[in-house]
């Protein structure tokens, strides 16, 4: 399966947006410009403070949950792709990646069930991660230092926390800033270039949310927003047409033609971090009445994904 429509001189309209522009879309904007000039290079250093918004996005445990889930499935798999640290001996590494895999199962088990079914199993979930990095040492004779030897796994120390902790936002920020945050000699700690692909991963999460992208539209120059929105009707009007495969949409701004491609088709052609992004973004558009749609200009080599309800509200 897989259709086109020429689009060429269509008008359809622009549905309205949902919620009212406010704080939410004006952080995640600026989050976004940071990402930008990280980037392009036009900044070379930000510090990881930036990422506090996190805090009030994130302040109901409702929102900090999935955010938290998402950002513990990109860092293990991080740990799958990357090499075994050396400080790490082999047996711990198999550990660690064993203790990655159900703290992750523990946290999708307790997104979808009432909390208080499923407490005691983050808990000890938790406890289980923090045990395997509990190693301390006193460099200075001053103060004790906890010894890391996976981030990645503190990450996802940290996405527990944020389903069972007082102040789920704060764990939310620090979740991410454990994720995003890197160090170079010449500027020290904090958001770099290298951080780009784990920013652009916290983007990728907000934009999955169709509301939020039509909030964030009023605020930003999102050019492909505005051009996914000016070929909605023409979108919906091909997936429905086969809708009983749930085709992943693409918009492909150079032939100006749609396409419809099954999933499975459309993932293979992606790498691996595209792949499990995709997967994330496609499972939650489906269980929520929404589909993907891809906006492709391929003469920027820019391919930006959003979500949009299927039927007009």
């Amino acid at each position: 399966m897989k259709s086109s429509s020429r689009s060429r001189n269509t008008n359809p309209q622009r549905s309205a947006p949902h919620t009212t522009v406010g704080d939410k879309a004006r952080k995640i904007q600026r989050l976004a410009e940071m990402t930008t000039a990280l980037r392009e290079g036009t900044q070379n250093y930000f510090e990881v403070t930036r990422l506090t918004s996190l805090k009030s996005l994130c302040q109901d445990r409702d929102v900090a949950k999935p955010f938290a889930l998402y950002l513990a499935g990109c860092a293990q798999r991080q740990m799958e792709e990357a090499s075994r640290p050396g400080s790490v001996e082999p047996k711990d590494w198999k550990h660690f990646k064993t203790l990655a895999v159900e703290a992750i199962g523990a946290m999708q088990t307790g997104l979808a069930s009432p909390p208080e079914a499923h407490q005691a199993r983050l808990y000890q979930g938790l406890l289980r991660v923090q045990a395997a990095q509990n190693e301390t040492a006193r460099p200075m004779g001053k103060y004790t230092v906890r010894i890391i030897h996976s981030s990645q796994l503190l990450v996802i120390e940290n996405a527990l926390q944020c389903f069972v902790a007082p102040e789920p936002g704060y764990w939310a920020y620090q979740t991410a800033r454990q994720y995003t945050e890197r160090y170079d000699p010449h500027v020290g700690t904090g958001l770099i270039r290298e951080s780009v692909p784990m920013l652009e991963d916290i983007l990728q999460f907000w934009q999955q949310d169709s509301s939020q992208a039509e909030s964030v539209s009023e605020t930003t120059d999102d050019p492909y927003l505005e051009m996914a929105y000016a070929q909605l009707d023409n979108l919906r009007m091909w997936y429905r047409r086969f809708a009983a495969k749930n085709p992943v949409m693409l918009y492909d701004l150079q032939e100006q033609l749609i396409y419809a491609y099954p999933y499975h088709e459309f993932k293979a052609d992606m790498n691996q971090r595209s792949q499990a992004m995709l997967e994330d973004q496609y499972q939650r558009a489906i269980a929520e009445s929404k589909m993907v749609v891809f906006v492709r200009d391929n003469e920027l080599r820019r391919l930006m994904s959003y979500s949009f309800d299927i039927e007009e509200p």
